[in-house]
């Protein structure tokens, strides 16, 4: 009997590609005479040759007809293999092991692969067609893909209903801890199934992961072969005792997770434990406990979801510490390994981990952002969405109802927003999805911080998650509001935890933050350690930037917190960083511009002198750090300011800086300045196409130069101004500040101009708001300056007293302006007192420097009034002192009522108020305050 050609040919093709997988490390095996659409199975293994559980399915056709019909697909040059019937498409579409098409000639010289899928597989009518790409080389460089492939065939059971049907009795017992850390919600008795059942030790844990501790207790109570949470953890049985010590960790206890008697866990109770202790090592900033606790807890010689799961978070920790190489060497390896587990809940959660922790690992822009949406959507990332949108759900109707005014008493669940944020950002921590519990987190932070669980926000720990997450945004929201409207006390519990040892890659831009933000209420003793990082940063960058992993340009955020600390810094110390900006190269980042600016404007003038020394010449300065020089030399050297005069009779405004204010500038530089104004003023009468964000305000400079400019020039000036003013244009709404400053100097409008100013001001506070007006420009409705202004100017007007109310009854800025007009005049003090109180704070704080403003004025005004504004002063935060400050510092003499509040102020809780308040009082001479 003779062999046909056919068949001969085909087994000589399949025995090459057996070879072929064998050569790679893989193990292939033929299905002989079976030809049901398979000719190999494959094996898939690692690269150390451990079997990862995995089968790829082959066909292969060999020989020249496989090649005979050539084509183009999308560009992509290759061949079609076409059958004459679909049985063997719907088994291949349909079989649970992906299969892949393997073309080759019989001398193997060409070698092309494609995947069998309903992507690839055309129908034909009566049969198929498959295209396979001449540049898909049957070569070991797509092991990888086929990995990929192999894993995302496996599919997941369906879950739906689950959260009432499913029972962790359903999987190993290996897997309880893992299943109970990582999917709550889903291993948790639902509440509504009641108390008529015992639970289990995973079900324990997984009430207290999922933010509902008291259920268990409650259980407890009700069946008596459920231990309590002491019981258990001094009880017998392992699974019992690792389930107290989770709910003693959740509810704040963490050293019961050392503590606990953990002599006889099993292999998977270790590992549970281990990832939870260093979690908590991590949280007291114990990275080097964390990296031991997690290692030592690892079997090099395992494939398991528990050695992936140590795995990703072992590189959580080297990616905190900076070494981002390792953390990214520790994910590609688990990986791998969890490419051989089978799937579960948690096992594709834990790949997902990898696969997502890469790409956060990735450079910008180079990461896979397709594989990592897809790995972000499974299920454990579901339960804990659900989790989360049930808790800003209950925050949301907390918000509703007190905004309604409802006095209902709630029996339970009043913590239930925080608990639900809780347990979505504790299981996606646990899970190893570091981004979305850092999402989480955040919001949990917010959420205390607006509407906290029990009426009493924990500022600094919502403020210290913020910072400990990296939130840069939230945490400077944060920050300037509780500068502003207190407790400041917390921001100095907040600085004795943000240290440099507790500062990680993932942090270090919010620490930096923070100084910048809050860094005047840093004690010297909690100032220095930061002081004399940032310092060596400037001057030997390369050692910090590799510590904390910095891909980018930061030297402009650690000038910003230098500044932060600045009244802790010596002359020395100042001394280090001018010379740090004095060797600067000329094409410097200008993004150290404008932190350096603010930094040496605040230092020491004498350093300033000494320092830059070398730089007092009269040569024009081209670079920005050469202008700053001069600038910051100018106000006492001779030299520096001729330069500057220079620079301003060119019409260069930006030297203005320089001129350190506009009273001590000559009249022909003012003659310049003005030059410029009616230029542009003149402009502003066009019809405007745009705006430009950030430009000068010409109607603001030529006002200041009116009133405080050189004598000789102020006539003019304020012809300019006038003009102005009075000019009808598309974009009134730039005379904002102008009309402010004009209101709040009304004695000085000349007689001749105010019968023409206030028609103007009566116009313009009824004119509709230009197109302008919006959050992006900036620019803000000037209907209320203009009211004041014609308030001030036309005191008999009929309709005065209507003005005035419709300041009172108005927006934000037309309260300030109705605080403001009244603090000029006397008989509106109790009006005023009144509006302190008002709900918005810049109100609040206008109302509170009005006040002030008429105690430094009136020495007869109520002792009442006096006492009232240092209660307001000391309660809360800094906005309502630093305005009182402001309104006493309008006084020239020091009267028993501004004494009172200064001696009030000089105790405040905040160190920056009480620094500004020791500055007025060396100031003035009021040296009896």
């Amino acid at each position: 009997m003779r062999q046909p050609p056919s068949v001969q040919l085909g087994e000589f093709g399949e025995d090459q590609a057996v070879a072929f997988f064998s050569g790679i490390g893989w193990g292939p095996l033929k299905t002989h005479k079976h030809d049901l659409g398979t000719d190999l199975f494959i094996q898939l293994r690692a690269d150390d040759l451990t079997d990862l559980r995995m089968l790829l399915g082959a066909q292969v056709k060999t020989g020249p007809t496989s090649f005979r019909e050539p084509g183009v697909v999308e560009g992509r040059s290759g061949w079609w293999f076409r059958e004459s019937d679909k049985k063997h498409a719907e088994y291949w579409i349909n079989h649970h092991v992906p299969h892949l098409l393997i073309l080759q000639s019989t001398d193997m010289t060409r070698r092309v692969w494609t995947v069998l899928d309903p992507k690839t597989i055309e129908d034909t009518g009566d049969g198929i067609k498959v295209f396979v790409p001449a540049d898909q080389v049957l070569d070991a460089s797509w092991k990888p893909r086929w990995i990929e492939l192999v894993t995302e065939a496996r599919k997941l059971l369906s879950f739906e209903g689950a959260r009432w049907t499913f029972s962790v009795t359903q999987v190993p017992e290996t897997s309880w801890a893992r299943y109970g850390l990582l999917t709550p919600r889903l291993v948790a008795p639902h509440r509504n199934k009641g108390y008529s059942s015992d639970i289990n030790w995973a079900e324990a844990v997984g009430t207290s992961a999922a933010g509902d501790p008291d259920q268990w207790p409650y259980f407890a109570q009700q069946r008596p072969d459920v231990p309590s949470v002491e019981e258990a953890f001094v009880g017998n049985d392992p699974g019992w005792r690792f389930a107290a010590a989770v709910h003693k960790w959740v509810l704040g206890d963490a050293p019961a997770l050392v503590s606990v008697d953990a002599h006889d866990f099993p292999r998977s109770l270790q590992v549970a434990l281990a990832i939870c202790t260093a979690t908590a090592a991590i949280d007291r900033y114990d990275l080097l406990k964390a990296a031991e606790t997690l290692t030592a807890a690892q079997d090099a010689d395992e494939v398991s979801a528990d050695q992936v799961w140590l795995g990703v978070h072992l590189a959580h920790v080297r990616r905190l510490q900076g070494n981002l190489a390792e953390a990214k060497s520790i994910l590609e390896a688990c990986l791998v390994t969890a490419a051989a587990l089978t799937l579960d809940l948690t096992t594709s959660a834990l790949r997902a981990a990898c696969i997502l922790g890469l790409f956060d690992l990735s450079p910008v822009l180079s990461g896979d952002v397709a594989a990592a949406v897809t790995a972000a959507d499974n299920s454990a990332s579901w339960w804990r969405t659900h989790s989360a949108a049930h808790g800003l759900e209950v925050d949301a109707e907390k918000r509703f109802k007190k905004w309604a005014g409802d006095t209902a008493i709630m029996i339970a669940g009043t913590e239930s927003a925080h608990n639900d944020l809780f347990s979505a950002a504790l299981t996606a921590r646990l899970a190893g999805d570091f981004g979305s519990w850092r999402g989480y987190m955040g919001l949990l932070a917010q959420t205390d911080l607006v509407t906290p669980p029990d009426g009493d926000a924990d500022v600094h720990t919502s403020l210290e998650s913020l910072r400990q997450i990296g939130d840069t945004d939230a945490l400077k929201l944060a920050l300037q509001k509780v500068r502003a409207d207190g407790p400041v006390s917390e921001l100095s519990a907040l600085a004795n935890i943000a240290t440099p040892d507790h500062a990680t890659s993932l942090s270090i831009h919010a620490d930096l933050e923070l100084l910048a933000q809050a860094g005047d209420h840093f004690t010297e003793d909690q100032a220095r350690p930061w002081l004399d990082l940032l310092l060596q940063t400037l001057s030997a960058p390369q050692e910090f930037y590799e510590h904390f992993a910095l891909r980018y340009q930061a030297h402009h955020k650690v000038l910003a917190a230098i500044r932060g600390l600045r009244r802790h810094l010596t002359d020395a110390e100042q001394a280090a960083v001018i010379e740090f900006a004095t060797v600067l190269p000329d094409e410097a980042d200008q993004l150290l511009e404008s932190p350096l600016t603010r930094l040496l404007h605040s230092f020491s003038p004498d350093v300033l002198d000494a320092e830059l020394a070398a730089f007092d010449t009269e040569d024009e300065p081209i670079t920005w750090q050469r202008k700053l020089f001069r600038d910051v030399l100018a106000p006492r050297s001779t030299r520096a300011r001729k330069v500057v005069r220079a620079a301003l009779l060119h019409g260069d405004l930006t030297a203005l800086s320089g001129a350190n204010d506009v009273t001590q500038i000559a009249a022909d530089e003012a003659s310049v300045l003005l030059d410029r104004c009616d230029t542009v003023l003149e402009s502003y009468k066009l019809p405007t196409n745009g705006i430009s964000i950030g430009e000068q305000d010409y109607y603001r400079l030529a006002t200041v130069l009116a009133l405080n400019g050189p004598a000789e020039a102020r006539e003019r000036a304020w012809a300019t101004t006038i003009g102005a003013l009075t000019a009808v244009v598309d974009v009134p709404e730039r005379m904002f500040d102008a009309l402010k400053i004009v209101a709040g100097h009304y004695g000085q409008v000349p007689m001749a101009y105010r019968e023409e100013l206030v028609a103007a001001a009566r116009r313009l506070r009824e004119a509709p708001p230009s197109k302008y007006v919006d959050g992006m420009s900036g620019l803000k409705s000037i209907a209320a300056p203009a009211t004041e202004l014609l308030l001030e100017l036309d005191p008999q007007a009929e309709d005065w007293n209507d003005l005035l109310a419709a300041l009172l009854v108005g927006d934000r800025d037309s309260k300030r302006a109705a605080c403001d007009l009244m603090a000029r005049r006397s008989g509106y003090e109790v009006t005023i007192l009144a509006l302190t109180m008002d709900g918005e704070k810049e109100v609040a704080a206008r109302a509170a420097r009005g006040l002030a403003q008429r105690v430094a004025s009136d020495p007869t005004i109520s002792q009442a009034f006096v006492n009232e504004l240092a209660r307001i002063s000391a309660a809360g935060g800094e906005s309502i002192p630093f305005a009182v400050l402001s309104g006493v510092s309008t006084g020239e003499d020091l009267n028993d009522g501004v004494s009172n509040i200064l001696k009030a102020l000089a105790h405040h809780a905040s160190p920056a108020v009480r620094e500004k308040t020791g500055q007025l009082i060396l100031e003035r001479g009021w040296g009896g305050a």
